[in-house]
């Protein structure tokens, strides 16, 4: 697993996804690293974008 977080953390826009997910984790959302970013690493390849879900509703993200 460590391989794979050392992927995502190369990742040109890994400090934008840090800046979101503690942002909604402040407001008390969840947030997760989904979809093709996290299959890439997986398979030891760069992703070319990183995917966030969230817990937060529209009008959650809004007062984000």
């Amino acid at each position: 697993m460590v391989q794979v977080y050392t992927l995502l953390q190369s990742h040109p826009h890994w400090a934008a996804v840090q800046a979101i997910y503690h942002r909604l984790s402040s407001h008390g959302y969840k947030a997760f690293l989904v979809g093709g970013c996290v299959r890439d690493a997986l398979l030891g390849i760069e992703a070319h974008d990183l995917d966030i879900a969230t817990d937060a509703t529209q009008i959650g993200r809004a007062h984000v």
